[in-house]
């Protein structure tokens, strides 16, 4: 009787590789074994690098348990291409690499503020502010933009409201100016980037103040009239202050005062439900004009702002609206504000979408003032004796009537704001539950 021979063992045979989920910061790999040449596969290990680096470099991980067929490698960098290997393990040692697989995490915030950022007076109304981008490190991403926030600061108890400017322009050095501010007045500034994932930490600058104008005039002539500022500018130095002293001479600069238009108004959009959309504004500085209306423009989205649908003459004491019966499509909407002066700068633009749902009617339902009841009285069912209740029915409806008009006249002396839009499919809007507004 003979002994059997022994069958020849070899390491594995190379497993198949390859993509799983993948996030800002980790990568999914599965495979499928290959043959284990002879003796169990007892573990396995993964190779990955930076894409542009040898693997000598490569980060190993080791000792994966057999049963296992997929890993999450963690605390990957954002936005960060990586080349992957792997290997099976026996007894006889490592398989052949598996096949390289290229993948890329996702892009996440930046992790690091824009840098070199200085805030400059350059007039009673008006900051300058500029900036460099995150360091290359901490972008995680493409840069998309900046956005500024800023408010005023009387002081430590008493803060205006954040306004934010978005910058869309990703130049080096950025810049952009502050308009329509207070003169003499401090300002906080904040300014962050964003990539497509979104906005990342702020950087905090010092405060810094608008010009204050001061005319001078003197005993030996008008010709020595001049107009001083003083002009501030703040940097994230040590001294983050310095003050200059500037003198334009009588004649270089126009000192007769004439009416400026507001400010841009801040909109804000507080939801979107079925077919309307409720906004909400804060009113600009209005340079001592104050603002006698507001004017509603909005849009679908492939029209341009030339044909526009407008709602003009809301109240000044108005700072909310809801539009209503939107047809379903993609929108955006801008305001403005008008004085004496004329009309502001457009407000920030916000787009929203009305999604469609079941079958629409372009029949617009009549809308009555809030003041105004009416009460009809259809025909009944045949045989019904109609007559015989119309008179009580219509005693009751003008008691509930009357109680109602009464109501409306002490809540429309309590409204602060708020009024419902109803946009008709045609080119015209009109308003509900509100005082009269004038028709664009």
């Amino acid at each position: 009787m003979t002994a059997s021979t022994p069958l020849p063992t070899a390491p594995p045979h190379a497993v198949r590789l390859e993509v799983g989920p993948v996030g800002e910061k980790t990568l999914g790999v599965r495979w499928s074994p290959g043959l284990d040449g002879g003796r169990p596969i007892t573990g396995y290990r993964i190779d990955y690098k930076d894409i542009t680096a040898p693997w000598e470099q490569a980060l190993t991980t080791q000792g994966l348990s057999p049963s296992l067929t997929q890993v999450t490698l963690i605390d990957m960098r954002p936005n960060k291409a990586y080349t992957i290997r792997m290997f099976a393990v026996n007894s006889e040692g490592l398989s052949e690499p598996s096949n390289v697989v290229t993948v890329s995490t996702k892009e996440s915030v930046p992790d690091g503020p824009p840098l070199d950022v200085k805030v400059e007076a350059l007039t009673p109304r008006s900051l300058r502010v500029t900036w460099k981008p995150p360091r290359m490190e901490l972008r995680n991403g493409v840069l998309r933009g900046y956005v500024i926030s800023y408010r005023e600061y009387i002081s430590a108890t008493r803060l205006g409201k954040w306004l934010h400017q978005t910058v869309s322009s990703t130049a080096d050095p950025g810049s952009k100016v502050l308009n329509y501010l207070r003169p003499a007045t401090q300002y906080s500034v904040l300014i962050d980037a964003m990539t497509a994932a979104g906005r990342g930490p702020a950087f905090i600058a010092p405060l810094c103040s608008t010009l204050a104008e001061v005319l001078a005039t003197s005993t030996q002539g008008p010709t020595t009239a001049a107009t001083t500022f003083e002009k501030r500018t703040a940097t994230s130095e040590q001294n983050p202050t310095t003050l200059e002293q500037i003198t334009i001479p009588f004649g270089e600069i126009s000192t007769t005062s004439s009416p400026v238009t507001p400010g841009p108004p801040v909109l804000e959009l507080l939801g979107v439900h079925d077919k309307q959309v409720s906004l909400r504004w804060t009113a600009g500085f209005n340079w001592g004009s104050p603002v006698s209306s507001y004017d509603l423009e909005y849009k679908e989205d492939k029209a341009t702002w030339d044909s526009t649908q407008r709602i003009g003459g809301i109240s000044p004491n108005q700072s909310e609206a809801t539009l209503i019966e939107m047809r379903p499509s993609t929108y955006h909407i801008r305001v403005f504000a008008r004085s004496s002066a004329g009309s502001s700068p457009p407000s920030n633009v916000l787009t929203f979408i009305i999604a469609e749902k079941g079958p629409q009617t372009d029949t617009p339902t009549t809308v009555l003032p809030f003041t105004t009841t009416a009460a009809v009285l259809g025909e009944g069912v045949e045989g019904s004796p109609v007559a015989a209740v119309a008179v009580p029915v219509l005693l009751v409806v003008l008691f509930v009537a009357a109680l109602l008009v009464a109501w409306g006249i002490r809540r429309s002396k309590s409204m602060k704001g708020s009024l419902a839009i109803r946009a008709f499919p045609g080119n015209r809007s009109r308003l509900s539950n509100s005082e009269p507004l004038s028709e664009l």
